[in-house]
């Protein structure tokens, strides 16, 4: 069996994944503190 080969467009999507993860925990800490909805 050959060793499977790295897929770039693979390895993308997860980078992209945890990017879009990152940005909804930004926006979820963001608009949930009490101080921000003064």
């Amino acid at each position: 069996m050959s060793p499977k080969k790295e897929d770039p467009l693979e390895s993308y999507g997860k980078r992209v994944f945890v990017y879009l993860i990152t940005l909804l925990f930004d926006f979820f800490n963001s608009h949930a503190s009490p101080s921000n909805q003064l």
